[in-house]
């Protein structure tokens, strides 16, 4: 059941998705699990004010479940990222319960009914599995707080306990290319040995050293390496298309910009950063009516509003003063300011 409105989502029918979502939160009032479920839906399709919404509700039912606490960890990670600040729980608290549920990680598989008739060696996976993502999500709180040198840190003693989890290499790289520490990125990257790092993964890092240090021709060559090998684009590719419209950008190339963007949104119709920047590609063209609408399916997004009303405006005002109408602005930014 909590399977299904991922189903659903996964094949466009987020109102559908939706609704299941509601009806599985009413039919088990009592349960955290619908809220963590229906938390991280929100948070996928960008509706960060219910995703908070639901994180703490189900923190409030279980403040020490693990899933609850990753949930308020990515929640926290999603504010921080839109509004440069985070209000819906305290950081501290979820980083503190986190650290003391790491050592019994183990025991969270070994307690978990799905896992009752599971191989020894599946049950290992999946305890190494849950170590990584709450390793990466206490790092990503660290950067949060301001603090990537422990952040950077945490990392390279999770590789150093377990060197065949290609999943810290790949975390730690992203945290040092997006602290702009370029070199120390290249050093690690040069020194993952080809067999035990998905392709992929490696080109997409290289294409962002690159781009970070503003090599964006050198960057794009790299997208399209990808990108034209079905085989590497599947690993995602919504994210390589982000970094393409990102470099075609910065070379003054408009149309490769907004073709990047619409092979990103066609990749994950729910990416919210895919619609807002192919939204604001069109509007770069002056095709304000295909900006709105691609924005029209996620005006529940707390920033889309008022992007709404803005391209609302510049597009009343190419009309003649008395084709001009305003209603429709009036009301995006009466939900701008209810946010």
């Amino acid at each position: 059941r909590f399977l299904r409105p991922f189903v659903s989502l996964l094949g466009g029918e987020r109102e559908k998705a939706e609704a299941v979502l509601k009806k599985l939160v009413q039919d088990n009032p009592d349960s955290f699990e619908p809220h963590v479920v229906r938390g991280y839906f929100y948070n996928e399709t960008g509706n960060i004010d219910a995703a908070i919404q639901d994180a703490q509700i189900a923190y409030q039912k279980a403040p020490h479940n693990l899933r609850v606490l990753l949930l308020a960890a990515t929640v926290i990670s999603a504010e921080a990222k839109l509004r440069q600040e985070h209000r819906s729980f305290d950081l501290a608290d979820i980083r503190s319960k986190l650290e003391n549920a790491l050592p019994h990680v183990a025991e969270s598989v070994e307690d978990d009914p799905q896992f009752a008739t599971a191989s020894q060696s599946d049950i290992e996976a999946e305890i190494e599995d849950r170590r990584q993502v709450v390793i990466d999500a206490l790092a990503n709180l660290d950067l949060i707080a301001e603090q990537p040198e422990a952040a950077i840190a945490r990392l390279k003693a999770a590789i150093d306990e377990n060197p065949d989890n290609v999943g810290y290499q790949w975390s730690l790289a992203n945290i040092l290319i997006g602290k702009n520490q370029l070199d120390r990125a290249q050093e690690l990257l040069d020194g993952i040995d080809d067999d035990d790092f998905p392709l992929a993964q490696k080109l997409y890092l290289q294409a962002r050293i690159l781009a970070a240090r503003g090599d964006w021709r050198e960057a794009i060559e790299v997208t399209k390496r990808i990108s034209g090998d079905s085989s590497l684009q599947r690993m995602f590719p919504a994210t390589v298309e982000l970094l393409r419209a990102e470099c075609e950008a910065q070379l003054g190339h408009t149309r490769e910009e907004l073709y990047a963007y619409q092979r990103a949104v066609d990749a994950n119709p729910n990416s919210g950063s895919a619609r807002i920047g192919l939204a604001a590609a069109w509007a770069k063209v002056g095709r304000l009516d295909e900006a709105l609408r691609v924005l029209s399916v996620m005006e529940s997004s707390p920033q889309v509003p008022l992007l709404m009303a803005e391209f609302e405006i510049a597009r009343n005002l190419q009309l003649p003063p008395n084709a001009r109408d305003w209603t429709e602005t009036q009301r995006l930014l009466d939900l701008a300011a209810a946010r």
